[in-house]
């Protein structure tokens, strides 16, 4: 086991790596503190994936769910700012998760964040993690994902042909896909 909280969860070890993901996790906090911690701007340093996951159920158990995304995500570029890393804000990203999250907390019905973390091990690994299910690399590292809601694009390609390419620079930008039906006319 990684650490001790994991072994007190009975987190299976196939489920931790070196680095568990509940490690900086703050589960001591109530929803309505780690909020209020966050927006004032008094978390500690070291803000990781696992804590943006806890984050995320903490605002969809207080608020409705578009409300708890306009808050979250408005929270989060904030938070970055002030840390001087706008950069790192990726709207794909946070809108990708945030409904992923939605959707387990759904499937888990009423659990604390405790149960729903040991219950949704992958949710909280970022490497590897549940996105790369749903997008492709050169998706994620565009700047329209980075910068607008961009569907998840994996299974929707039918051939070979690579759908990104560098144009001008060292990000690949996301072309565009005709994904109408074809048809063929009868004869």
């Amino acid at each position: 086991m990684c650490n001790e909280a994991c072994a007190t969860k009975n987190v299976q070890p196939r489920m931790c790596n070196q680095e568990c993901p509940t490690k900086h996790v703050q589960p001591s906090m109530s929803n309505e503190e780690l909020i209020r911690s966050f927006e004032g701007n008094t978390l500690p340093d070291g803000f990781r994936h696992a804590d943006h996951v806890r984050l995320t159920f903490a605002y969809l158990s207080e608020y409705p769910v578009l409300g708890a995304l306009e808050k979250f995500s408005s929270a989060l570029k904030r938070f970055a700012a002030a840390r001087g890393k706008t950069q790192l804000y990726h709207e794909t990203i946070t809108c990708a998760c945030f409904f992923l999250i939605h959707e387990r907390m759904a499937r888990c019905q009423g659990a604390d964040w405790e149960g729903f973390a040991i219950r949704n091990p992958d949710l909280l690994l970022w490497k590897s993690g549940i996105l790369s299910r749903y997008y492709t690399e050169g998706t994620l590292k565009s700047d329209l994902a980075r910068n607008v809601f961009v569907l998840p694009d994996k299974g929707l390609e039918t051939d070979n042909e690579p759908k990104t390419k560098v144009v001008g620079g060292s990000r690949p930008e996301i072309q565009p896909r005709n994904l109408a039906p074809k048809f063929s006319p009868e004869t």
